[in-house]
């Protein structure tokens, strides 16, 4: 094998290990808002953290309770389990710096996420967040 073939191996090789890389980060929330996700009544908010399915379940809208000044926000969404597996997946909150004042409500913060390729809406989805999970089950899937 010639230098240059080495070369474009070893090139095509670490793309691979990029794009798995890539893959395994998890997917990064699409918008962050304070209150209710869009088309859901704040009535049917508990209080607790919740999911639901927003845009004909091409999205997943997590509600995590916090401060005003100092929301949890959720980063990022991880498949730790696909479809046919187990179908769940791990939403990672971003830190809050212990020396950051925060006001001592707690208020609804919303977190959209495009439904992950490797899970499906027509089984419940576990959703872990820290030692929490929350089933989210799409009503309208056949």
């Amino acid at each position: 094998m010639t230098r240059a073939g080495r070369a474009a191996g070893v090139i095509a090789a670490l793309a691979v290990v990029f794009a798995l890389a890539g893959c395994a980060a998890g997917a990064a929330s699409t918008v962050n808002y304070a209150g209710a996700p869009h088309g859901v009544d704040e009535e049917s908010l508990t209080g607790e953290n919740q999911a639901f399915y927003v845009e004909d379940a091409g999205a997943i809208a997590v509600v995590l309770w916090g401060s005003s000044t100092c929301p949890p926000i959720g980063e990022r969404m991880v498949v730790e389990e696909p479809a046919g597996e187990g179908n769940a997946v791990r939403v990672e909150v971003r830190e809050i710096p212990g020396d950051q004042p925060c006001t001592r409500d707690l208020v609804p913060h919303t977190s959209v996420f495009v439904t992950p390729d490797d899970v499906t809406t027509t089984e419940p989805l576990t959703i872990r967040i820290d030692d929490a999970e929350i089933e989210l089950v799409n009503d309208v899937a056949e």
